[in-house]
């Protein structure tokens, strides 16, 4: 079978969460199918074009146009149904590049990776279509949480505005997935069930990420996330300020390893002293994680599946998260990961890991197990197969409107 892939990053290196399921996703298909790729490709974004040789077809890599909420188009989207950002980021060389591909390649099957790219798709043509990854979490916890009644009211709009977004495009695909059970209970009651949901659990390269690369030093913490993505920055301000302070109390040797770009972060408004390290972008994150004691993931904000988590277990790092973090997991507190949600619990159960050898190599043994059993992207691109096979064999001949929300190409 055929398949266009569109990707919203380009996949190669895999280098954050979205070109990490991209990239395996086109991996595990290229197994069964034809993949061909149209990506869009970020300014400074580091494009390897021979790490996709043998894997899928590249058609083109056409450049994002970042969001400006100054830009008369974003302006102008305050009158519009379609979120602002949508509006401003649309570029029509993608939509002519996607009809160009679908009028010389001739398709099977269509595959759109998260709302970016989904919206160049949702003409549909008579191709059948699968909307990979639709994001909601974020969105809803935007509003449940400001501090304002201003900033509140603005979010609740902003929210009102996304969801009849989302619930227009969603209706544009034959099957959607999301990456945990609880953003599919969220989709569905925005929907009212009336569509083909999966859930496609984002996952880990096993035999890339594998225990024993490296020897842990001791006392030594990781949070492996790039401070310029919010949920990241307020998780390790809540942890410097709130958190850290006591487990040093009790742990003074402790350290925190920092990993990702701070490009543009305004590191003032974080309590940086000699006990943590900012290692900047690291091409191979691996021996950063397998060297560290325990991963911390203490996330207030976001949604989907914690990638930074399941890493850490692949590669026999012991975890200590939030609830929050683990929303879209199926792990087992005490057995394969340590869970706590404020501050003296998570100190508590930090300096407990610290302390004790026998829980390390407990946690890192079913953590490693967890993975293995549930988050190989062999096992997830295999539902992902039958995802398509069941699209397929459902797709019923029918004629499809060829004008586009945004307008035609």
């Amino acid at each position: 079978m055929k398949i266009l892939f569109l990707s919203p990053w380009f996949p190669f290196p895999p280098e954050n969460g979205s070109k990490i399921r991209s990239y395996n996703l086109i991996k595990t298909l290229s197994k069964r199918h034809d993949v061909r790729l149209i990506s869009f490709t970020r300014a400074r974004e580091n494009v390897d074009l021979e790490g996709l040789e043998g894997i899928c077809r590249l058609e083109a890599a056409i450049p994002w146009r970042e969001f400006n909420p100054k830009s008369w188009k974003s302006l102008a989207g305050f009158f519009s149904p379609t979120p602002r950002s949508v509006i401003d980021t649309y570029n029509p060389q993608m939509a002519n590049q996607l009809q160009r591909s679908i009028k010389h390649e001739r398709p099977d099957l269509i595959v759109a990776s998260e709302t970016h790219t989904a919206i160049y798709a949702s003409r549909k043509w008579d191709i059948p279509c699968i909307f990979d990854t639709v994001e909601l979490e974020l969105i809803t916890q935007n509003w449940s949480t400001a501090n304002s009644t201003i900033t509140k009211l603005r979010e609740q709009l902003t929210w009102a505005k996304g969801q009849a977004f989302v619930r227009w495009l969603v209706k544009k695909y034959d099957a959607c997935t999301v990456v945990s059970e609880r953003e599919r209970e969220i989709l569905y009651r925005l929907i009212d069930g009336n569509k083909c949901l999966k859930v496609i659990p984002n996952g880990v390269d096993l035999d890339y990420n594998r225990p024993g690369i490296t020897k842990p030093q001791p006392y030594t913490l990781i949070y492996p996330g790039a401070l310029t993505f919010s949920a990241n920055f307020d998780a390790m301000s809540y942890f410097l300020q709130d958190i850290f302070p006591l487990i040093r109390v009790k742990a003074p040797e402790a350290t925190l390893k920092i990993t990702g770009t701070v490009q543009g972060v305004d590191l003032s408004r974080l309590p940086l002293d000699g006990h943590v390290e900012l290692s900047g972008f690291l091409s191979d994150i691996r021996p950063a994680v397998a060297g560290a004691w325990a991963c911390v993931v203490p996330l207030r904000q976001g949604g989907g599946t914690r990638l930074k988590i399941l890493e850490a277990m692949a590669l026999g790092t012991p975890v200590i998260a939030t609830h929050k973090a683990v929303e879209g997991l199926s792990v087992t507190p005490e057995k394969d990961i340590l869970l706590a949600d404020n501050p003296d619990e998570f100190s508590t159960q930090t300096i407990r890991l610290l302390n004790d050898k026998r829980l390390r190599d407990e946690l890192s043994k079913n953590g490693r197990e967890l993975v293995v059993n549930n988050y190989g992207w062999d096992a997830i691109g295999s539902s992902f197969d039958r995802l398509i096979e069941s699209v397929i064999k459902n797709r019923e001949p029918k004629e499809h409107n060829t004008a586009g929300r945004l307008g035609s190409t």
